[in-house]
């Protein structure tokens, strides 16, 4: 029966007793209502838990009498206090009951069967080992008694950044560790991309994610290649003289390298091929091997000499006319040499002196 029926019942007994009085001419009946009044009643509070049951007693009544009238039953292992046989006397506040109860705890990794009496939800985490965090979400209030089967279940979850692309965004997820939170993110990375800390490492509350999107691109360059310069003897120049026989023109040549770009910047790159477009062109020198006269000569020839010297300034018997007149001296210091003489037809010509 419970507390507010026995309310109910205390209070009928009462208007039955008043009834009776009303009738003032029955002596034997007013002594019966007398006789009502001889056990002192008033109320008290069971406590079961999270419940409250508020019942009249009279003095002097049991625990079980009281707990069997309010239609609550013990289990083997629940605590009462005072105890079952104790008697409740007037100025007793309340009874308590302290239920033991089998519940089972779990946060999805793992899951505990845990025994306790009296306990409430937090007492059961506690003797799990599991910790809640400030994201974390639970299917009962900590603060509430246990009961019998009670399936106590934690989701925890994490406050993370994720930086990609330059940008960071906040997430509260359930997510375990990095692969997961990619997943449930739907953030989806080639092979070459990096993600730190790596895949398999597991989230906790202020975990750093950063992303580096890697992609890698073939790039053509071209470069030029310098022409060497080769030289050749020629017997048509006196020793010492050259001429370019060939100008020499740069080649070209394809190089391909394999670049890696990350987050849009260029990292690194490495040389996978080159081919020759256009070969280079060498430059040809001359150099002379033609030797000079002896100055003995020199002096014989003296006369014509002085004849061709004087006409080196004018016409000549051909009527073509002197442009340049270069002396080289011998390098033995005797003053002796020769005449480079450019004609106005283009011809070279030597004379000693």
């Amino acid at each position: 029966m419970s507390g507010e029926k026995m309310t109910q019942r205390r209070y009928h007994t009462r208007k039955i007793c008043r009834n009776l009085l009303l009738t003032a001419g029955c002596v034997g009946i007013f002594s019966l209502c007398s006789a009502c009044g001889e056990k002192e009643e008033f109320e008290i509070s069971i406590l079961d838990g999270q419940y409250e049951t508020v019942i009249g007693v009279s003095s002097g009544e049991t625990v079980a009498s009281i707990l069997e009238r309010a239609e609550i039953t013990l289990g083997d292992d629940d605590v009462v206090t005072p105890e079952a046989d104790d008697q409740i006397q007037d100025g007793d506040v309340n009874i308590t009951i302290e239920r033991s109860a089998t519940v089972t705890v779990s946060d999805g990794t793992a899951e505990s069967e845990i025994v306790l009496t009296g306990g409430k939800v937090e007492d059961a985490l506690e003797a799990a080992e599991i910790s809640l965090g400030e994201n974390d979400l639970i299917n009962h209030d900590t603060a509430a008694y246990l009961t019998e089967g009670m399936a106590i279940e934690v989701q925890h979850r994490y406050g993370v950044t994720i930086t990609a692309n330059g940008e960071s965004e906040y997430i509260v997820t359930q997510a375990a560790t990095v692969e997961e939170l990619l997943e449930e993110e739907e953030i989806e990375l080639d092979e070459e991309d990096r993600i730190t800390p790596e895949r398999t490492a597991a989230l906790e509350d202020g975990t750093e994610i950063v992303i580096n999107y890697v992609t890698k691109k073939q790039v053509v360059e071209e470069e030029e290649i310098a022409y060497k310069t080769v030289y050749e003897n020629s017997s048509s120049l006196y020793s010492g003289q050259t001429s370019v026989k060939q100008e020499g023109q740069n080649g070209i040549k394809e190089l391909t390298y394999e670049v890696t770009y990350v987050d849009g910047e260029e990292e690194s790159r490495e040389l996978i091929s080159e081919e020759v477009t256009k070969e280079a062109v060498n430059e040809i020198i001359l150099k002379g091997t033609k030797q000079k006269q002896s100055s003995s000569s020199s002096s014989s020839s003296s006369s014509s000499s002085s004849t061709s010297s004087s006409s080196s300034s004018g016409s000549s018997s051909s009527g073509k006319t002197v442009v340049s007149k270069e002396a080289v001296y011998d390098c033995n210091g005797s003053g002796h040499g020769y005449y480079i003489i450019t004609y106005s037809d283009g011809s070279v010509g030597y004379e000693d002196f």
